[in-house]
């Protein structure tokens, strides 16, 4: 006897597709902000001494390279009533951007604002870490077509691609206009990362209200197979 295998597929494609590209472009130019920009800003705007900076910037590499060993029991052992997918999309971003922003805000005391530095940057390397893996191990679980996953790991390098040309054009104008609203030579960072992490946390709660359904569907299999 032949037993049909009940084959996923996106309810919707091009709003879904649609929503992961733009999780990724969103992605994209918040960490743009670290990449482009937050050495200059311990140097040349906070005014960091050298020794500081390079703990600000070395520790968390390092916490991050032990905590990347972990991150995939923690996303997969977690047990929540919305589904680790939803909460890592929903939660992750809301706690880097906060966490991150924090980064850029220039305390008077150099040890302090290195050490609050590198703990902040620590926890929202940890969470938007969280969140981008689960925002990559999306399509496996939310379609069995391949064209479909296939479309959405294009769409993924195109979103990439696009935000870091973009941010490289408009990160610095960001910068400087707030800086000048703000009349500060360091705030326009903090302004600039919580605007970009503002538009990356909504990109990501709406793929995450999109996938609801399939996420069901998953956590009822799960629950079958006594996972």
């Amino acid at each position: 006897e032949m037993f049909a295998l009940e084959v996923k597929r996106l309810k919707s494609p091009k709003k879904t597709q649609f929503l992961y590209f733009m999780g990724k472009f969103m992605f994209n130019l918040f960490t743009g902000m670290e990449m482009y920009y937050f050495a200059s800003y311990l140097t040349d705007a906070a005014l960091l001494p050298l020794a500081l900076a390079g703990i600000a910037m070395n520790v968390p590499t390092i916490i991050d390279l032990i905590l990347s060993f972990f991150n995939g029991a923690i996303m997969e052992k977690l047990r929540v009533p919305i589904g680790k997918y939803r909460f890592w999309l929903i939660v992750g971003p809301v706690v880097a951007t906060i966490t991150y922003a924090v980064c850029y805000i220039r305390v008077k005391n150099d040890l302090v604002c290195a050490i609050m530095v590198t703990v902040m940057l620590i926890i929202a390397h940890f969470f938007w870490a969280l969140a981008e893996n689960t925002y990559t191990s999306l399509p496996a679980i939310i379609t069995d077509d391949m064209n479909e996953r296939s479309n959405m790991s294009m769409l993924c390098g195109m979103g990439a691609n696009w935000s870091s040309f973009l941010f490289g054009l408009i990160g610095m104008p960001l910068i400087l206009l707030f800086n000048g609203l703000t009349g500060s030579t360091t705030h326009g960072y903090a302004v600039t990362t919580l605007v970009v992490g503002i538009l990356y946390s909504i990109s990501y709660i709406l793929l995450a209200l999109d996938i609801t359904e399939a996420e069901k569907l998953e956590m009822a299999k799960a629950a079958r197979n006594g996972k």
